[in-house]
This record gives C-alpha cells, structure tokens and sequence, in this order.
C-alpha cells in the first residue's frame, strides 16, 4: 500500500493506545474495505468503541471519520490505478517501500546532517542486529568520501564508543524501531556527552527520534509482526545514500580528492 495515509499510520503506530493500534492494524490491513464501512462497522470490526475510532482520526490530523474515509477514497482509486495483480509480493514490497522511503525524504533534514558530519570530528554510527548491517555500510562510504568513522554494532562496543564522544563527534544511531535498547542506552550515553544526534528510524515519535537533534524518517516495516527483513533495512539505505548525494553535493572537492587516491593507490599507479 502506497500512500501517505498508511505512512503516516505507520509513523505513529508506537504512540497509540492499545485499542487505537486494533484500527491502525485493521486499516493496514484492510484498507479497500472502511471504504463501505461506517463508523458502527469499523468499531464492530476492531472490537472497540466509537469514540475510539473518533480518537484515532484525530490523531492522523483528521476532524473526524468522514474525512479519514473520503481521504482513503481518493487514495483507493489512486493505488488502483497502479495496481499490477502479477507482481511477485516481494517485489511489491520493495518497490512500496521504496516510494514510502522517497516522500519522507526531507533535503533540508539531509543538508542539515551534511553539514553537521562535514565540520564533525569523528562519526560514531550505532546499530545492532540487521542495523547493524546498515552501520557497517555507512561505515564504507563515510570513510571512503574521506570522514573518520566508527561502527559499534555490539552492546560492549557500542557504551565503551559512546563514552569516548565528545562535542565535536556525531553519534548516528540507526533503529527501524526506534527502541533498541543497547542504541538507544549509547544514543543517550553520548548526547550526555554533548555529541550531536541524528536519529535514522521508521518512527517519528519513538524514543531514538525524540533524542535525536536531527531526525531522518525511514518506511517499510510491517506493522503487528515482529523484528525485522532484509527489505525493511533497506529503506535505511535508500536514505543514507540521499544523505552521501548530499555530502557529495556540499563537499565536492574533498570527496573527489579522495576517490582520486584511493583509484591511485588501488590502479598501483
């Protein structure tokens, strides 16, 4: 499901009560079918009251049901426009999620994280489990666009990193959650630190997010499923490597300058 709705829903999904999260589900879920329900049947459907489903559309910015579901409406027709039955779900998935990834991509969050890692001293990036695949990745390109970086990926590496930043270092903590708890406890050990934060998550309002001074949305989890996939983890690369254009894009002679070395050292010329 491609649309602005079902990324705003996903975005807010931790922040719901335990009964709005019955909707939010229901609707991820079944998006073509509130299209014919009334606000009774929807209640009936979730198992909860209607007051609930008034508190829910509120929260999405709404007035009320009738707005939620003329919103869908529109959204409805839209995604079967470019809907294709055939398509491998896999396939379907990334591509969802790589248009989810695109209209959250916000260039003035991005310039300013640029800027932040261009004048930094050293980069510390935090991630555990597929994340901190990710970490490593980012680790790659930061340090071959010239940057000093460092990976923590464990717990044990992650607090003794955490304990050595200092104001002029950049802790980039990546959670598709935005609730690990070994990133977030060094996420909060640096910014004790006076580190600069930038935050990399699917949730707006998680608690990576609420620390960050920098916050870079991603999509693609599946909300009601536990953990995470390979796919979902690659929204955070789509947005990392909207981040390294931009480094690219503000620090463009120090970068080339360095490609130049390194296809110097490694041609053996």
């Amino acid at each position: 499901m491609n649309n602005e709705l079902i990324i705003k829903i996903k975005s807010l999904f931790p922040n719901l009560t335990k009964s709005e999260k019955k909707v939010a589900l229901y609707i991820n879920q079944h998006f073509d079918q509130i299209l014919y329900l009334s606000i009774g049947d929807l209640a009936s459907q979730c198992a909860v009251g209607e007051t609930t489903i008034l508190r829910f559309c509120k929260h999405l910015g709404f007035s009320g049901y009738y707005e939620l579901k003329q919103k869908a409406i529109l959204l409805n027709e839209k995604n079967k426009k470019n809907a294709n039955q055939d398509e491998n779900i896999t396939i379907r998935n990334i591509n969802t999620m790589v248009k989810d990834t695109i209209q959250l991509v916000d260039e003035k969050q991005l310039e300013k994280v640029a800027k932040e890692i261009i004048k930094s001293e050293t980069v510390y990036v935090f991630g555990s489990g597929f994340s901190g695949l990710t970490a490593k990745a980012a680790r790659m390109r930061l340090t071959a666009y010239g940057y000093k970086c460092i990976v923590a990926d464990d717990k044990y590496l992650q607090i003794l990193s955490a304990n050595m930043m200092g104001q002029n270092d950049i802790a980039l903590g990546l959670s598709i959650s935005g609730e690990n708890s070994s990133t977030i406890e060094s996420i909060a050990l640096a910014k004790q630190n006076g580190s600069k934060i930038i935050a990399i998550t699917n949730y707006e309002e998680s608690s990576l997010a609420k620390m960050g001074d920098i916050v870079l949305l991603t999509a693609g989890q599946e909300m009601g499923r536990e953990g995470s996939t390979l796919v979902t983890e690659m929204s955070q690369l789509i947005v990392l490597e909207a981040l390294f254009e931009k480094l690219h894009q503000l620090d463009k002679e120090r970068i080339d300058q360095m490609n130049y070395k390194v296809s110097y050292y490694i041609r053996g010329e």
